[in-house]
């Protein structure tokens, strides 16, 4: 009996040593031996915190997007300036728009508001992708560990973007691709087995940016066949985007522009790049149409340059003068509808003609006034704590006596306070709106 139970705890000995680990946990097992993946994941979450503090030492602020809870469809940027003892949240700043580069892609500052904290459960996979070190990460475990965590989260694309973070080992650790294309293939639920996995250039829409992942010969079927679904979505898009190009109208033409012209000719570049393999892009017709956008792009830039310039030089001194520039400048300013600072020089010019006081409770005529503020409206929608904008947003409602001013006037204390800078400037306009109010009600 004592034999047979021998040779029988044996035999299971064996055949179990010849029973492969889990391709998901072998390896686990190879960089983080006798754990779960579950508890490297959490480890890697229960460090962050100290991660971020260690940054925040040395002045190198972490940001990174975040999506807006009463809002799925909205994600704004914030910067981590310090995170709380307990290390479950951190504080931050709202990012605001501060201007843009020679592309015209947005660049960011530190919005005004200070009472800001969040959870470090409202950080997502798919955004701290591109704050956490992956590429040039040295420490492989660490890199394995955050793809762990990401592949764990609720996010409906949550094991794509830890694809993504494997498929960065994949490329530089050759004696790691067995069991990555493994842990990979169990997390995506494809019937596959490693050296079958192929390389694939993914678009992330959400960033518009290019990331490699691993997929199936089938996988990669259909993501050939999404990519020309995309690519004709994408072409739909920039046309739209660039409204009525037919220069034989003369501005201003509808529809106008929904996107700066410098945007759509990034836009363009960046569809010729993406979609260069497709073969919705290496028909004639769709090459024709992309060069006849870029043409007529340059064309009103060119329109836009000889409008201002004879606007610049009308000399005549007068009224009928400054009104005829502003309304040049509104005629160029159609061209290209979405370019602010375009609208900023328009809008000056509506402000030129107004003349408004110095005090701002008057202006010698209310139609500049008027005119402008649509021009400085559209400014502080994109940049909404850009003080000069809310200012001058409030004079021309000063000056038509309109009472709405004191709301931009607020938004300007609110960010600088009432003792300096701007926040003076509002304050003392306020004042001086509250005291011809007082003037009036004693005459009557």
């Amino acid at each position: 009996m004592r034999t047979n139970t021998a040779f029988t705890l044996g035999a299971l000995l064996c055949l179990s040593l010849l029973v492969p680990a889990l391709p998901a946990q072998g390896l686990v097992e190879k960089h983080f031996p006798g754990k779960k993946e579950a508890m490297v994941a959490e480890k890697w979450y229960s460090d962050l915190p100290g991660y971020f503090v260690s940054l925040i030492k040395v002045n190198k602020f972490p940001q990174v997007w975040v999506t807006d809870p009463k809002d799925a469809k909205r994600v704004f940027k914030i910067e981590i300036d310090d995170v709380h003892a307990s290390g479950s949240k951190f504080h931050y700043f709202e990012l605001v728009r501060d201007g843009t580069d020679a592309n015209g892609q947005p660049l960011y500052k530190r919005g005004s508001r200070r009472d800001l904290w969040m959870e470090f459960s409202r950080l997502e996979g798919r955004h701290l992708v591109y704050t956490y070190p992956v590429k040039n990460n040295p420490k492989v475990e660490d890199v394995l560990a955050f793809a762990f965590w990401i592949a764990q989260g609720k996010e409906k694309d949550a094991k794509r973007v830890a694809n993504r973070v494997m498929t960065v080992l994949w490329e530089t650790k050759p004696d790691m691709k067995e069991l990555i294309e493994a842990w990979i293939i169990e997390k995506e639920g494809w019937k596959a087995a490693p050296g079958q996995l192929e390389l694939w250039n993914d678009w992330d829409s959400l960033y518009q940016v290019e990331r490699n992942v691993l997929v199936t010969p089938e996988v990669r079927d259909t993501l050939l066949a999404e990519r020309e679904k995309a690519a004709k979505a994408e072409f739909s898009s920039i046309v739209a985007a660039r409204g009525n190009y037919d220069k034989r109208q003369r501005p201003p033409r509808k529809p106008a522009p929904t996107e700066q012209l410098i945007l759509i000719e990034w836009r363009i570049k960046e569809f010729r790049r993406v979609y260069a393999s497709s073969n919705f892009i290496k028909d004639k017709k769709i090459e024709d149409q992309l060069l006849a956008l870029q043409d007529s792009i340059k064309d009103d830039q060119d329109l836009i340059k000889d409008i201002k310039k004879q606007a610049a030089d009308l000399k005549e001194p007068g009224d009928a003068t400054l009104k005829r520039k502003a309304e040049m400048l509104a005629t160029a300013g159609s061209l290209d509808p979405e370019d602010l600072q375009l609208c900023s020089e328009i809008a000056a010019a509506w402000v030129a003609y107004a003349n408004i006081a110095a005090h701002g409770n008057s202006c010698d005529r209310t139609e500049g006034a008027k005119n402008a503020i649509p021009y400085f409206e559209k400014i502080v929608k994109v940049y909404p704590e850009n003080t000069s904008f809310l200012i001058w947003i409030g004079k021309c409602y000063q000056a038509q006596e309109d009472g709405k001013a004191k709301v931009y006037y607020d938004k300007v204390i609110a960010i600088c306070g009432k003792d300096k800078g701007d926040g003076k400037t509002a304050a003392a306009l306020k004042d001086n709106m509250d005291k011809k109010d007082q003037n009036r009600q004693k005459k009557n």
